[in-house]
């Protein structure tokens, strides 16, 4: 019988729609979330089709949140039609998750559906390998291609931790191949990258590519290349400093 807040979850093991749920009569038609990214509430209204602070339409699997009640008629059911097939969205997941500050570089080829790909961390860890590095381990279809950065030390790295140490970057990276043909390698990921310049080097061809969301390089691949000679080198450069000085103005003096 209270006007209140009242903190309930998405008891499925599946995302669920808000809309799609059945409230009590006395249930707003609003959804409020907590999110940790911001350190601020998320609200979304089904009404209006508006949210603020991020949220969505979506609940995930388990997402705790806020219902506002206005009187007795609170009993609110989930169920089975009210889930959504695809992950996306919300605060567990999806289009909300915070973007790290990295090169996504997949490999793929139209010989074949097989793929590989490696990730470059800027925003930890450091040039060394180290514990915060995941070591490339191999274990693929005989005609799937593979992609790794290489450490000082030789070392191929699925997801290298690299850091931001220096104000220019290169990092060795290896393809190999079992299939002779074309392949190209996409690079994603780089909306909040924080380094200027990014471009990746063909050390076969000479090729400079500059790197922004999306770019695609294409290439031959031989599956006798020696795999242990880097193909390419990933450079970037830290982001520049400016600096500004204020103008300022002079009067004539006309004596």
């Amino acid at each position: 019988a209270t006007d209140g807040w009242n903190m309930v979850s998405n008891p499925l093991p599946s995302p669920i729609l808000f809309s799609n749920i059945s409230r009590g009569t006395d249930v707003e038609d609003f959804i409020t979330y907590f999110d940790p990214a911001t350190g601020n509430n998320a609200t979304y209204d089904i009404g209006l089709g508006v949210g603020t602070n991020g949220g969505t339409n979506t609940i995930q699997s388990s997402q705790g949140f806020w219902l506002k009640t206005t009187g007795t008629g609170v009993t609110t059911t989930v169920e089975e039609a009210d889930k959504v097939a695809s992950n996306s969205g919300g605060f567990f997941g999806g289009a909300q998750v915070q973007t790290a500050s990295m090169i996504r570089l997949r490999i793929g080829t139209a010989m074949n559906q097989y793929s590989d790909e490696a990730v470059l961390l800027f925003s930890s860890g450091e040039p060394a390998f180290n514990s915060n590095d995941v070591p490339k381990f191999i274990f693929a279809h005989p005609d799937a291609p593979q992609i790794a950065s290489v450490g000082a030390g030789g070392e191929l790295i699925a997801i290298n931790a690299y850091g931001q140490y220096s104000d220019d970057i290169s990092i060795p990276v290896t393809v190999d191949v079992a299939v002779n043909g074309q392949y190209s390698i996409v690079a994603t990921g780089l909306h909040n990258i924080g380094l200027s310049c990014v471009r990746l080097e063909d050390l076969a061809t000479g090729i400079l590519t500059p790197l922004t969301e999306g770019a695609t390089y294409t290439f031959m691949a031989l599956a006798s290349d020696d795999v242990d000679e880097p193909r390419f080198l990933l450079h970037a450069s830290a982001p520049v400093q400016l600096n500004a000085t204020d103008a300022t103005c002079h009067g004539r003096d006309d004596g």
